[in-house]
């Protein structure tokens, strides 16, 4: 089944498909499976409400994050910082972000990302924390359909990425869902993670298509955690006046 496959691709629960592992059909419940992300996350939220204080219960959250996910996304950020900031050719740094070993920008990537999710988790507001906990799981995996269907693989030959970019237009249904659900509780909030999240996924694309030609894996899984990162950042930074 495509559900479970896009569910065992995505995260580290427990379960079996009979799916074929390069079948792109798994493709269309990504921002599902982001959603279910979310909703955990919130879970691990709320029971460390009870336990940590609160800097120590974000930091519990970011390491949820990234054992759910086997740190998959965070590696293709930091290859893709390797590869994007080394300023070389298309072909140099297609060839950068294929090197296992990473460089001084793909530490700087990941170190800053993870500090902008620490402090921007433990800034979000009390009341609708919850909201941004699971929106920036979702949108995050909506933008991974997006990428593969607008852009084409930007390398040569075979690779589990190229077999997501042949995916049709169809992959896209779900993505409306978790931009659309945030407007059930809180249309203000709802339109401003809805804003960053296009700003977001049409900039990278655009800087993709610019210096690569297409997405690639490690692409994918950079646009994935920026995503994620300005959703709650936007959660952090909105006034209090919002959900007033």
């Amino acid at each position: 089944m495509n559900f479970l496959a896009a569910v065992a691709f995505l995260t580290t629960l427990p379960v079996r498909s009979q799916a074929r592992w390069e079948d792109n059909g798994k493709v269309l419940y990504f921002p599902v499976v982001g959603l279910i992300i979310g909703v955990l996350l919130c879970a691990v939220d709320y029971v460390g409400s009870f336990v940590f204080a609160p800097g120590l219960r974000s930091l519990v959250d970011l390491f949820f994050l990234a054992a759910i996910t086997r740190g998959l996304h965070l590696d293709g950020l930091a290859d893709t910082a390797d590869g994007l900031f080394s300023h070389r050719s298309r072909e140099e740094s297609l060839k950068i972000m294929r090197d296992s070993r990473i460089g001084v920008m793909g530490v700087l990537a990941l170190l800053f990302c993870i500090l902008f999710k620490w402090e921007s988790i433990s800034l979000l507001p009390g009341e609708n924390r919850w909201l941004f906990l699971l929106a920036a799981p979702a949108l995050a995996r909506a933008s991974l359909v997006i990428g593969v269907v607008l852009l084409p693989y930007a390398r040569r030959g075979e690779g589990l990425a190229k077999r997501m970019t042949e995916s049709g237009k169809g992959a896209l249904s779900f993505v409306c869902l978790p931009m659309l659900l945030p407007f059930l509780v809180n249309w203000r909030a709802a339109c401003a993670m809805n804003l960053v999240f296009i700003s977001c996924v049409a900039f990278l694309l655009w800087s993709f298509k610019k210096k690569l030609n297409g997405v690639t894996g490690d692409t994918l899984g950079a646009m994935c955690e920026i995503v994620e990162c300005a959703i709650l950042m936007t959660g952090s930074l909105l006034s209090q006046r919002l959900f007033a």
